[in-house]
């Protein structure tokens, strides 16, 4: 009779621990399932590896033509000094066909977070504008950079190219103007992302912990 009072015991507490190993789990589980849904790197909104920002849903806006101009410009004013090997330039025409379409894409970008009919589009697509946008500024950022470093070149050779070097120059702050835009947009996207709803508010605390974690503040 003792052995099998022992028996009984044995198995009740056996059970017990694996019911308390289980819930522990499933809170894990639950846990790991609510910080990837809100994940800023999940794949699903990772456009880095992305060449077309622009989405089907979207505006399709048209680049002001001075904008444009200024990018032909400078694109010949480097041709032509190429041409002349009286200059040692770091950007090329490969480098201003893909300015063309960044720029392209990043206006359009901020246009349709600009626009009048932005605050109610619905979640995903707010989201989706949003990391686009962060890639867009990144990109023009990038080509800022190039235009600041040529330019620095330039002024430390003798070619005595100051025409050349006002046009990148003037290039140069076009693209930063864009992408500052770009980049203050989002920060009136996280907001409109907030204001969507409860999946929405919950995105932006996720990303304003993860924020306040990084940063402290």
């Amino acid at each position: 009779m003792k052995t099998i009072v022992l028996i009984v015991i044995g198995l009740l507490v056996i059970t017990l621990l694996v019911l308390a190993f289980c819930k522990k789990k499933t809170k894990t589980d639950t846990g790991l399932q609510s910080v990837t849904a809100y994940n800023p790197t999940s794949r699903e909104y990772d456009y880095r590896q992305r060449e077309n920002l622009v989405e089907q849903s979207d505006t399709k806006y048209t680049v002001p033509t001075q904008e444009v101009q200024q990018i032909e410009l400078t694109r010949s004013a480097v041709e032509h000094a190429s041409s002349r090997a009286k200059a040692v330039i770091r950007i090329n025409q490969a480098f201003f066909n893909k300015l063309k379409n960044t720029y392209a894409q990043a206006y359009i970008l901020y246009m349709n977070g600009n626009a009048a009919n932005a605050k109610s589009r619905n979640y995903r697509y707010l989201k989706s504008l949003y990391y686009r946008s962060v890639e867009a500024g990144a990109r023009l950022h990038a080509a800022e950079k190039e235009c600041q470093q040529a330019v620095a070149a330039l002024q430390r050779s003798s070619s005595g190219e100051s025409a050349l070097i006002k046009s990148v120059g003037q290039c140069q702050s076009m693209i930063a103007k864009l992408r500052i835009s770009v980049w203050n947009n989002t920060h009136t996207l996280k907001l409109y992302i907030r204001d969507s709803g409860p999946e929405g508010r919950a995105w932006y605390e996720a990303l304003e912990k993860k924020h306040k974690e990084k940063y402290g503040k």
